[in-house]
């Protein structure tokens, strides 16, 4: 053979290997990249159009484009937030410790509400975000409801608002009013989504339960090996969630196991859903993988060279932010380059 056939051939050869390996889930060839933070990251990193935001409770808080920029900036205005921030189309919305409501958008950050003190959480909502209180929400357009529970969480679905407690939870509609109220036997209620006219909702028991979206009457239950974190919904009625036995799993509207996938550690953090599929990470692990939607087949991981994902991800288009901890106050923020879902 001669030698330009020869290279011809091995080169073929390479390529090949190259598209097995990332078609097994071997990590992308776009580089990762770190940025060691000077701020000690209390939350979660949140997206909101083409910025990502970390914050503190101290409020040393940092801004960047994750794009154009090679480092965060401090935020113009210190923002000592008591909860969760969250994003909303292009804003990010904060409550500090005084009860003041931030909107975080392209240009300085404003206050546009006081609210009371003792919220547990804030839920997507227009023009504000909804704010949860144990015994009541106040719902976006600032009007207050009071809850048939006393509340430790709650969800924002389709067309209303899933509250749950200790024993039991409730459906609201979207204007706070009372759908049903939902006390199992022996299951302490977590979040849940609307999929099919189904609420699912996860247990910490091990139970995703099924549950009749116009009278909470009980349609199936699905059971898992460890506690079930925030489930999604599918296009087709079905449902995909994670729990604390590593797996991830894909169920119909029927309750049948569509598919599940493993992970080497616990998944506490749940899923976020990207165009490609569905990313995770392991709680106190390195690793973080991406699941195609159709089939659970991993499409794509990353494995952190020190440290542990102890923090929600967030993830925007082809980009995903993850806080390792490598022993000190301050994490290391990576950001890392998804594959594409076309």
């Amino acid at each position: 053979m001669r030698p330009a056939a020869r290279s011809a051939v091995l080169i073929a050869a390479a390529l090949g290997v190259a598209a097995s390996l990332l078609a097994s889930g071997a990590p992308s060839s776009s580089a990762p990249r770190s940025i060691a933070l000077d701020i000690a990251c209390d939350y979660a990193p949140v997206f909101a159009g083409e910025r990502l935001r970390l914050f503190t409770r101290e409020g040393r808080n940092q801004v960047m484009d994750p794009i154009k920029d090679k480092a965060p900036d401090c935020s113009p205005v210190p923002i000592a937030a008591a909860l969760q921030p969250i994003a909303f189309k292009e804003n990010v919305f904060a409550l500090d410790a005084s009860g003041a409501l931030w909107k975080l958008g392209a240009g300085s950050p404003v206050t546009v509400d006081q609210v009371a003190l003792g919220a547990i959480a804030l839920l997507p909502g227009s023009p504000l975000p909804a704010i949860l209180y144990p015994g009541q929400l106040r719902l976006p357009s600032g009007a207050e409801v009071a809850l048939p529970l006393k509340a430790v969480g709650a969800s924002k679905v389709t067309g209303g608002w899933w509250i749950f407690g200790q024993e039991s939870a409730a459906l609201l509609a979207e204007d706070g009013s009372l759908k049903w109220k939902w006390t199992p036997k022996n299951l302490t209620p977590r979040a849940a989504c609307l999929s099919g006219g189904k609420i699912f909702a996860a247990t910490r028991e091990g139970y995703l339960i099924a549950l009749n979206q116009q009278n909470g009457k009980e349609r199936f239950r699905y059971r898992c090996g460890g506690e079930v974190f925030a489930p999604l919904a599918g296009a087709d009625g079905s449902v995909v969630f994670s729990d604390s036995d590593h797996a991830i799993r894909r169920v119909s509207a029927h309750g049948q196991l569509i598919w599940q996938a493993r992970m080497g550690a616990r998944l506490a953090f749940g899923l976020t859903a990207t165009d490609a599929g569905f990313l995770c990470a392991e709680e106190a692990g390195r690793r973080v993988a991406l699941f195609e939607t159709a089939t659970g087949r991993e499409i794509w991981h990353w494995e952190a060279p020190e440290g542990e994902i102890l923090l929600p991800l967030a993830a925007s288009g082809s980009l995903a932010a993850v806080l390792v901890s490598t022993g000190k106050p301050e994490p290391t923020l990576w950001l890392l380059t998804l594959p594409s879902g076309r």
